[in-house]
C-alpha cells in the first residue's frame, strides 16, 4: 500500500517538475537523447555560420589579390654611381664651358646591359667615352667608363680675382625613369686626384649627390594621366674652385695703375699742351685696357671688380682734364 502511494506522489511530482520546465523554457533533462540532438543540431547550425563567415572574407581577398588591376608594382633596379675626378682645364669663360676628364662606373645587383651607355649628360656640349668595361663580380654587376667631356657652366667673375665656382656635372639616365630606376651615389668611393695642376686654381671641395628630378611633361607616355609629371633619379658631381694666385690680375691692372700714376705726376708739368697730352694718354690706356680685360675674362651683364677699377681710373684722369683746362684759362685770364 506505501509502495503504491510513493508510485503516486513521485508521478505527481514529475509532472508538476515538467510542467515548470515546460514554462519556463527548460528542456526536460530526463529525456538526455532529445537534450543531445538538440545541443548537437546548435552546434552544427553555429559552424556552419563560422565557416560560411571565414569563406566569405577569405574569396574576396584571394579575388583582390589575383585580380590584375591590383597587381604590385615591381620596384625599381637601384644601382650604385661613382666617380673619380682626372682632371679639370680649358676654363672658357667667354664660351661659358669647361672640359673634365674622369672615371664613373656603376654596381647594379642583376645585369643591366648598356645601362652606362644611356646616360645623358645634361649640361654637356661634348663627351666621349673610352675604355669601357662590364663584367660580373660575385652577385654584382659592375660598369666602367672613362669620361672626356667639355660642360656647361656660366661663369660669375664679378667678384674677380676673388671669385669660387661650384661646376656641375648633372646626368640621368635618357629612357628609365625613377619607377624603372634608382642611383645611389657611391659617396664612400667618389674623390679626385689630388695632384690635379690647375694653373691659378684649387679644388676646395668635391661631392656626388643623387636627388629625385622632376619634368612637368609626360613626354607623351600613354601610361601617365595627362599634366602629370616625369620624374627620373639624378646624379650631380659638384666641383668647388677658387683662385689661388693673384697674378692674371695683376698682369690685367697693371696699365691702369700705370696710367693713374702718370696722371698724379701731371701736376708737376708746368706746361697746358704737355700736361693735357699727358691725360689723354692715360685716358687712352685705360680703355684700351678695359677692352683686353673683356676679351680675356668675356662679358658679363653686372660689373666686375675689375671693371670697377677701370670706370674709377676714367672717372680720375676726365676730372684731373676737367682741373687742368679750368687752370689754364685761370692763368691766362689772370
Amino acid at each position: 500500500m506505501k509502495t503504491v502511494k510513493f508510485k503516486l506522489y513521485q508521478h505527481q511530482w514529475n509532472t508538476d517538475l515538467k510542467g515548470q520546465m515546460n514554462a519556463i523554457g527548460l528542456p526536460d533533462v530526463r529525456k538526455p537523447k532529445e537534450l543531445l540532438q538538440k545541443v548537437t543540431l546548435g552546434l552544427i547550425v553555429v559552424i556552419s555560420l563560422v565557416i560560411w563567415g571565414i569563406v566569405g572574407y577569405i574569396q574576396p581577398v584571394v579575388a583582390a589579390s589575383t585580380s590584375p588591376t591590383s597587381a604590385s608594382t615591381p620596384l625599381p633596379l637601384t644601382c650604385n654611381l661613382g666617380v673619380y675626378l682626372l682632371s679639370l682645364q680649358d676654363f672658357n669663360i667667354s664660351e661659358k664651358s669647361f672640359s673634365a676628364d674622369f672615371w664613373i662606373w656603376i654596381n647594379c645587383p642583376t645585369q643591366a646591359p648598356d645601362i652606362l651607355q644611356r646616360i645623358d649628360f645634361l649640361n654637356s656640349k661634348e663627351v666621349n667615352s673610352s675604355l669601357d668595361s662590364e663584367e660580373q663580380k660575385g652577385k654584382i654587376y659592375w660598369a666602367t667608363h672613362k669620361i672626356q667631356g667639355v660642360f656647361k657652366h656660366n661663369w660669375d667673375i664679378r667678384s674677380f680675382p676673388f671669385d669660387r665656382h661650384v661646376l656641375t656635372i648633372d646626368l640621368e639616365h635618357g629612357l628609365l625613369d625613377k619607377n624603372q630606376l634608382l642611383y645611389l651615389a657611391d659617396k664612400e668611393n667618389s674623390s679626385y686626384q689630388k695632384d690635379i695642376k690647375m694653373d691659378g686654381w684649387n679644388i676646395t671641395d668635391f661631392s656626388v649627390t643623387e636627388y629625385t628630378k622632376k619634368y612637368n611633361t609626360t613626354y607623351g607616355d600613354p601610361t601617365l594621366q595627362p599634366g602629370a609629371v616625369s620624374e627620373f633619379s639624378h646624379i650631380q658631381i659638384a666641383i668647388t674652385i677658387e683662385r689661388s694666385s693673384l697674378i692674371v690680375f695683376l698682369k690685367l691692372t697693371t696699365a691702369v695703375y700705370t696710367a693713374v700714376g702718370i696722371s698724379f705726376a701731371i701736376y708737376l708739368v708746368q706746361e697746358f699742351e704737355a700736361r693735357l697730352g699727358a691725360l689723354i694718354g692715360a685716358l687712352f690706356a685705360i680703355v684700351i685696357n678695359q677692352q683686353v680685360v673683356d676679351s680675356t675674362l668675356g662679358q658679363s651683364e653686372g660689373i666686375k671688380l675689375v671693371d670697377q677699377i677701370h670706370i674709377t681710373a676714367m672717372l680720375y684722369v676726365l676730372v684731373a682734364v676737367i682741373l687742368s683746362i679750368i687752370s689754364y684759362w685761370d692763368e691766362k685770364c689772370s
